[in-house]
């Protein structure tokens, strides 16, 4: 039996077959599908921005002569900007950097004098409830009739007839 058995393990291949992974093959391809991209997408930008920049050529000669034409118009428009939005916008930014530490501090103020206000009420009435328990309803007031009896007018309702007395000369 033992023959037989060492019979059977050397006819058995020991040796391991050597097979690449399947996205080794799809390397090359992905490669170069990337670098095809890139070479299109450079070229396409080149063609791009060589036309743009041949069509505004001429317009490199005509603006300077728009600019000096409208720069009143553009000079006017700057000093009005700066004067009704820019200034304003600083003079508020300033101001109101300078005052926000008073602005805190009052703020601070404001809700640390509530809270300790609304705690000494709160204090005042558990201490005010346990003293006193349940406070005890006033017996009703009886009438004061030493003054007598006041009188009202009566109330008319519906239309006043107005008459017109009319005198003979």
């Amino acid at each position: 039996m033992s023959l037989t058995s060492s019979v059977v393990s050397m006819a058995a291949p020991t040796s391991q077959t050597a097979t690449s992974p399947p996205i080794l093959a799809l390397l090359p391809v992905v490669s170069y599908s990337f670098s095809a991209v890139a070479a299109t997408t450079s070229f396409i930008s080149n063609t791009f921005l060589s036309l743009v920049s041949l069509l505004l050529t001429p317009f490199a000669f005509i603006i300077p002569a728009f600019l000096y034409l409208f720069s009143p118009v553009i000079l006017s428009f700057y000093l009005l900007l700066d004067a009704f939005v820019v200034v304003p916008y600083r003079v508020t930014v300033y101001i109101a950097q300078a005052i926000y530490p008073l602005y805190a501090f009052i703020g601070v103020a404001v809700i640390c004098g509530s809270m300790i206000g609304f705690g000494a009420r709160k204090i005042v009435s558990v201490i005010g409830w346990s003293l006193l328990a349940r406070p005890k309803k006033a017996p009703p007031r009886k009438r004061d009739t030493s003054r007598g009896p006041t009188q009202r007018k009566p109330v008319v309702k519906g239309k006043r007839r107005a008459t017109v007395k009319i005198e003979a000369d």
